[in-house]
């Protein structure tokens, strides 16, 4: 079980000291304000504390599950920091098309942490750090969403990319030619800033949803011209 000097480090590390005064009557005699500074352990147990033990490990055992949620919070937070989580790009084979690479793992990881969040979410102890979950939740979803909208451009991409490139295809369906090579500017500009940056990071950035947006609606004015010439 826990000892007392390990259950007070515990308190004073995640600075619950207020919380142990505050729920316990019985450590009211050590509680002062003014004496606070000086609440270092070896004062805490010079001070009789040990007599309250119970107290003293409920708060504690809450200061570490407290602990171990923000833990958890932080270590999803710095992997998606790392460089290994930058997206990378290739080209359409046989064409100069950029498209981005391994989205769907992006996207399975991107799920995971957002499941992983909500479960931590219900716990008992995450009040104090609710927000974080909160926002974090919001950032994934977000992140997921343009996951989502990048492959989906992508698909679209390789259906048209390939009838496309035949020359005769091209003299026959200007207008799918010309909404395809429209929709190309703007897309390698999102490969070109997705490539310094995970997904999560790409999602925080306004224009690049939009610039995905305004590339399918092209695409699919690309496909329904194409679709007339087939």
């Amino acid at each position: 079980s826990i000892t007392m000097p390990s259950a007070l480090k515990v308190v004073i590390m995640r600075k619950q000291l207020p919380s142990l005064l505050d729920d316990s009557l019985a450590l009211y005699r050590i509680g002062q304000p003014a004496m606070e500074a000086q609440m270092t352990l070896s004062w805490l147990l010079s001070s009789g504390v040990q007599l309250c033990l119970a107290p003293v490990r409920a708060i504690s055992m809450r200061a570490r599950n407290e602990q171990h949620l923000e833990q958890h919070y932080l270590s999803m937070r710095a992997q998606w920091a790392r460089q290994f989580m930058f997206l990378r790009a290739s080209l359409l084979p046989g064409t100069s098309v950029p498209v981005l690479q391994q989205l769907d793992l992006h996207y399975a990881a991107l799920q995971h942490h957002l499941c992983t969040a909500q479960t931590l979410q219900t716990s008992p102890y995450v009040s104090p750090l609710w927000h974080l979950y909160e926002r974090w939740c919001a950032e994934l979803l977000a992140a997921l969403d343009l996951c989502e909208m990048l492959m989906t451009v992508q698909r679209k991409l390789q259906r048209i990319a390939a009838p496309l490139s035949d020359m005769d295809a091209q003299l026959m369906a200007p207008d799918a030619q010309q909404a395809f090579a429209a929709a190309l500017a703007p897309w390698r500009q999102v490969v070109d800033a997705a490539c310094k940056c995970s997904i999560l990071e790409l999602s925080y950035r306004g224009w690049v949803a939009e610039t995905v947006s305004r590339c399918k609606l092209m695409l699919d004015g690309a496909s329904k011209s194409l679709a007339l010439l087939l």
